[in-house]
């Protein structure tokens, strides 16, 4: 198949006048057809430069691409960054204002246990051989990456330390070394989820990310200024009940907002948010953002040309903004106004060997949404997705990721372990307009 990073870039196909009206330009590829692929992130500079890195593989491991397009011009050639004979997954990339880029990827070093890996692109220059984080390995999950002014970068991704989880970031100058991994929250017997980072107007950077004490999901949040360090995480949703799947914006004055998942403890998760002022270090209450009867998936919030943050996955039920909010964000969306996506209407989680909680071995299913494609489909909590069509399931973040670029109204055949016997189940996705 294509590699899907295509469809992440497809705006970002050769162009003459950067500044031209706001208009999707045809879909052009990035790299040529191979046998498997997992789409990975893009990003651009002010001037238009722009950087995409994804997996691909012809008959053996995923290995780390990335193409770069010079503002008005076209793709070049893909780059290996990751070395061959070992799976290289779930890549990153960010790039500064001064034309440096840099990546990062989990790969396989052992039987179920990954290295954070990282390359740098000097301005101008070439990709850089990748080097190892300081730091335990860890189950392949998900990092997050952000430029800070100065050129420096942060990472924030989960860990194991002696044996517990930990959510920890590291920082390297333009020119320098990742220091030393600090970490944000540590001693979880579970892998932290969806760590988020972001950088203010006020150069505050911000991280959000969700932890569990073994009973209990929680979202925190922690920041730190240019050149000090980080404060003490707080945590920012209930702690009744579940909170998960964080996501994060931030604005030119220093403001920040959270949004989340949280079960309602009966039958629906309701998305709520929080709200740090600026120039303030206090979070808000949580303010409930959904409609009541409605179940949430997959929360997302934008951030406006002032800040960067992340993105995010949708495999739930969409839910729709109130207008007192949607206003203060309205600016920061996409003036198209609105996107399509396919959801399947299940809450889900990585799920582990029995003998060893780091390696993914599907998405497990927690929840099915009434009347949504999972429970049409037959599909029940506690069935482990190994595939979305051929494409390979291992984790929770996989699955998103399969759902969101498959068709919405289209139908897919889900590879699904049920107990002791595999089957395969075709269902139709829902669609939802965000």
């Amino acid at each position: 198949m294509v590699v899907t990073v295509v469809a992440l870039v497809a705006a970002l196909a050769p162009v003459v006048d950067v500044s031209a009206a706001p208009t999707w330009l045809p879909a052009g590829s990035v790299a040529p057809a191979v046998t498997s692929g997992e789409a990975g992130a893009v990003d651009l500079d002010a001037a238009g430069n722009a950087v995409a890195v994804w997996t691909q593989a012809t008959g053996g491991e995923p290995q780390v691409v990335a193409s770069s397009r010079p503002a008005g011009g076209s793709w070049g050639v893909p780059v290996p960054l990751s070395a061959p004979g070992a799976a290289a997954l779930h890549p990153q990339v960010v790039l500064g204002g001064d034309g440096r880029a840099t990546a990062v990827w989990f790969r396989a070093t052992g039987p179920g246990t990954y290295a954070l890996q990282s390359s740098t692109r000097s301005p101008g220059g070439a990709w850089t051989s990748p080097v190892d984080l300081p730091g335990d390995t860890s189950a392949a999950a998900e990092a997050a990456l952000v430029v800070r002014p100065g050129a420096s970068v942060v990472v924030a991704w989960p860990r194991t330390v002696g044996g517990l989880w930990s959510l920890s970031t590291s920082m390297r100058t333009a020119t320098g070394s990742w220091s030393t991994p600090v970490d944000l929250s540590s001693g979880s017997p579970v892998m932290p989820g969806r760590p988020r980072l972001a950088v203010d107007g006020s150069i505050l950077t911000t991280a959000v990310w969700s932890v569990s004490d073994g009973a209990r999901w929680t979202v925190r949040a922690a920041s730190a200024p240019l050149s000090g360090t980080w404060a003490a995480s707080v945590t920012v949703s209930p702690t009744d009940q579940d909170a998960v799947d964080p996501d994060l914006a931030v604005a030119g004055n220093g403001t920040a907002m959270v949004v989340w998942g949280r079960w309602n403890g009966a039958d629906r998760w309701v998305a709520q948010s929080s709200t740090r002022p600026a120039q303030q270090t206090g979070w808000s209450g949580p303010a409930d953002l959904s409609t009541s009867g409605f179940s949430v998936g997959g929360v997302e919030v934008a951030t406006n040309t002032f800040g960067q943050s992340s993105q995010s996955g949708n495999i739930g039920v969409g839910f729709a903004i109130p207008s007192n909010t949607a206003k203060r964000i309205a600016d920061e969306i996409i003036k198209t106004g609105k996107a399509t996506h396919a959801v399947l209407g299940v809450r889900a989680r990585t799920a582990s060997d029995s003998s060893n909680s780091e390696v993914g071995n599907g998405a497990q299913i927690v929840s099915v949404e009434p009347n949504s494609a999972a429970s049409d489909g037959g599909l029940r909590a506690g069935d482990v997705i190994t595939a979305v069509g051929d494409r390979t399931v291992t984790s929770s973040t996989e699955l998103t990721a399969a759902i969101r670029s498959s068709t919405p109204g289209g139908k897919v055949t889900l590879t699904v372990q049920r107990g002791t016997s595999a089957q395969k189940i075709q269902v139709t996705l829902g669609s939802t307009t965000s």
